[in-house]
């Protein structure tokens, strides 16, 4: 109440700001409620043009064509993202509106004028809008109920295209034994046409395009030998045979790839994604790029050299060429007269029986190609597997198809056996290639890699940071790539896989979770983006400017490890907020963190802040040598929870990082590696004390390992005690190094052998007197 007096308060003293203010808000929704409802006007109108047109499909059905059916669902797609957007725009103005409806408040007695003026304003608004959006939720059922009327005529189209019967080879071979002035006359009506095409677009600039190209390609192709023939860049097996495999066809295709830039801009007329899709010749000349390239790596991989082939029974490799480029021309010679403007429906038997020649010599071919590199990939099998005879047994049947005059049958399985081929082979070319890539990654093969891995912080043996993330994610959009690729190969529909990614892209709801695929994805790039560079900012950034600081080496390394620690926050908070998670829901989530570290998370918490102490303090470094109670060795590692100690035996000890802080912990090497060693030794009775005390001392100042001529670090000589056996001293210095202190020990105590030896001075060994009392009387009793 108290904030509505005020408001109502400010209008009253503010008046021609509340006209301004009122004009600001009034203005604004007027043109866009003008813009959207011509806008809808538009989409209605656009809606009923294409029933229209659907219904001319339906009347047409008997003589329809599946091209049709597709271009129409292009349309219909496109308005589905209009009408998509006047949904979106409508439901924005209806919140927009709403909200400012709730910004002045219920109707109230006594209040100002104008902000009874915009309310209402604002109410017949919102209520037009609303009519808008309904308007727009209308035609998009509408539309919906088109785009599945569509899918069904397509269906029925399909279906009657599929399994429809054209000419047989019996009755080409009949009408052509009946040959008369009449069938003769239609043949060559036929068949002039395609003579025509096929003589006029041989023409000179056409050859000479193709021959640049040719030397182009020859020109290139020296260049690569030549690149090549050093040592090679890169670490991957089947990249380099691939790049080796395209340098020997790289004329050819580099030939084909300028008829076919001459051809698709030939027609300056007409743009060139129109000119691509009109122009046949275009068309045909541009998968003949693809299938060479293909021949180009397979030639690559599969044959690295031109020499004979280490299988027995196996035919030599110029014999698989002659077969691979023959199968090339009768696929593209298929591919050309299978089309309608090259007399697909020209009810000619000369186009049947070539077009039937041409896919059977093709077919032929790749069913030897086929089986002689199943044999060369199966060699070490005394049976080829069933999955390599799946196509050939395709083959087959596709030749039989056509020759019994199913053409639609044998065309769709024929093409559609050679692209999952191609897709399947570029599949498995990019998964070796990536998966060696990877590898030589992990292990620093080339230069390149371990400058890389230098630059990074990656340590040798370990494996590069965000690669195993990267490996699942490619192969994940490989298989998707290639399952997208093989539904639209034989015979699914484009409109599907929109629409499937749109429903991923808006998120699938599991349990009332909604989980969007598409920002999982982002956020998963995002931390394998910032893992990846996180130690290249630690070791190399943060290092660098810490160098020109006055902090302490360990100030600097804990402010390196906690810039890590942030980093790591940072991405994950990143990612979260990119995959669409609810921060909300993580506050909710924390609160019950804070109850659980209250009971049973102390010991984590009380080893998480003692870690950050010895961060910052830096009591211990990793390389020191300690003593944690019973255990002694080198601190290998200091994380966040625990230290790692390795012992002398080489084995890992995990000490929490609170027992380092409230138990003793002994540092050899804290200040300096400086420490003292003790070397004990025992002479015999009657030696020379003073020779022993000097050659003791002179023996550890002649050791270069041992510190000597200092009065910090003296060396001493102690006539410890009269032993036993012996008379006990004690060698007492100083080495520079205290992990060499037992080779030290070592060396001394060979020098002391050896010093003594010369001094003809005894190192005795303990003596004992035995008395055996009792025996000796038994054997005087047992005496005569």
């Amino acid at each position: 109440k108290q904030a509505n007096q005020t408001f109502r308060r400010l209008i009253r003293q503010n008046g021609l700001s509340a006209l301004f203010l009122s004009f600001i808000l009034l203005c604004g929704p007027v043109q866009a409620d003008q813009a959207n409802q011509a806008s809808i006007d538009s989409l209605q109108q656009s809606l009923k043009v294409l029933q229209i047109k659907f219904e001319s499909f339906q009347s047409n059905e008997p003589t329809g064509k599946v091209s049709d059916i597709d271009d129409f669902k292009q349309q219909l797609a496109h308005l589905n993202d209009e009408i998509e957007t006047c949904i979106n725009t409508n439901t924005g103005l209806l919140e927009n509106s709403k909200k400012s409806l709730k910004l002045l408040g219920e109707s109230q007695t006594g209040e100002a004028k104008e902000v009874r003026t915009n309310r209402d304003e604002l109410i017949k608004k919102s209520d037009a809008i609303d009519n808008q959006l309904k308007r727009c939720s209308v035609l998009k059922i509408q539309l919906e109920q088109l785009q599945k009327n569509t899918e069904k005529l397509r269906q029925v189209i399909l279906k009657r295209q599929f399994f429809s019967r054209e000419f047989s080879l019996f009755a080409a071979l009949s009408r052509l034994m009946q040959l008369d002035e009449k069938t003769l006359s239609s043949e060559l009506s036929a068949i002039q046409p395609l003579s025509e095409k096929v003589f006029n677009s041989a023409r000179w600039p056409l050859l000479i395009t193709g021959f640049i190209g040719l030397l182009g390609g020859f020109l290139l192709q020296w260049m690569m030998r030549h690149i090549t023939s050093r040592e090679s860049l890169f670490s991957s097996k089947h990249l380099e045979s691939s790049l080796h495999g395209i340098q020997r066809t790289l004329p050819a295709i580099i030939a084909m790839l300028f008829i076919w830039l001459y051809l698709s801009f030939e027609d300056t007329s007409q743009s060139f994604a129109t000119t691509l899709s009109t122009n046949v010749a275009s068309r045909v000349i541009l998968y003949g790029l693809l299938l060479i390239t293909l021949y180009g790596l397979l030639r690559g991989v599969l044959f690295p050299l031109d020499n004979a082939s280490h299988i027995s029974n196996h035919p030599p490799i110029g014999k698989l060429r002659i077969f691979s480029w023959l199968f090339i021309v009768f696929t593209l010679l298929t591919l050309f007269l299978n089309q309608e403007s090259s007399g697909r429906y020209a009810d000619s038997a000369v186009l049947y029986l070539a077009w039937l020649i041409s896919l059977c010599l093709a077919s032929i071919n790749l069913i030897i190609l086929i089986w002689h590199l199943a044999r060369l990939l199966s060699s070490e099998q005394k049976k080829i597997p069933a999955i390599y005879l799946l196509p050939i047994v395709i083959m087959v049947g596709v030749m039989f198809a056509a020759a019994f005059g199913y053409r639609n049958i044998a065309s769709l399985f024929f093409f559609g056996v050679i692209n999952s081929l191609i897709v399947l082979i570029l599949a498995f070319l990019l998964l070796r290639i990536s998966s060696e890539f990877f590898d030589a990654l992990d292990e620093g093969k080339k230069p390149w890699q371990r400058k890389l891995r230098n630059i990074v912080g990656v340590e040798q043996g370990q494996a590069f940071p965000g690669v195993l993330w990267l490996r699942i994610l490619l192969f994940f959009m490989i298989a998707a790539a290639v399952i997208s690729l093989l539904m639209t190969i034989w015979g699914g529909s484009q409109q599907r896989f929109n629409s499937l990614f749109e429903e991923l892209k808006d998120g699938i709801n599991i349990g009332g979770v909604n989980l969007d695929l598409i920002h999982l994805i982002y956020a998963l790039l995002i931390l394998v983006g910032v893992f990846s560079i996180l130690p290249f900012i630690k070791n190399q950034l943060v290092a660098g400017w810490l160098k020109h600081s006055n902090l302490s080496r360990g100030a600097r390394e804990a402010t390196q490890t906690l810039v890590g620690y942030a980093g790591v926050a940072i991405a994950i908070l990143w990612a979260l907020n990119v995959a669409g998670v609810n921060f909300q829901h993580l506050a909710i989530v924390a609160g019950a963190l804070s109850v659980g570290i209250g009971f049973g998370l102390q010991n984590i918490v009380n080893n998480f802040v003692s870690g950050l102490i010895l961060l910052f303090e830096r009591p211990i470094r990793r390389g020191d040598w300690v003593v944690v109670g019973e255990t002694e060795g080198y601190v290998k590692d200091i994380s966040i929870r625990s230290t790692v100690i390795q012992t002398f035996e080489r084995a890992d000890v995990i000490v929490p990082n609170s027992e380092l802080i409230s138990n003793q912990v002994t540092n050899l090497v804290l200040s300096n590696t400086i420490g003292r060693l003790k070397a004990p030794v025992g002479v015999a009775y009657g030696s020379d004390v003073s020779q022993v005390m000097e050659i003791l001392k002179e023996i550890a100042n002649k050791h270069p390992d041992v510190i000597s001529g200092f009065l910090d670090y003296p060396v001493h000589v102690l006539f410890r005690q009269f032993g036993d056996s012996s008379l006990d001293f004690e060698l007492r210095c100083f080495v520079r190094d205290i992990d060499n202190r037992l080779l030290v020990l070592s060396d001394i105590n060979q020098s002391i052998d050896e010093e003594f030896r010369k001094a003809n001075i005894e190192i005795p060994f303990p003596q004992r007197d035995v008395n055996m009392r009792g025996a000796l009387s038994v054997n005087s009793r047992k005496q005569p």
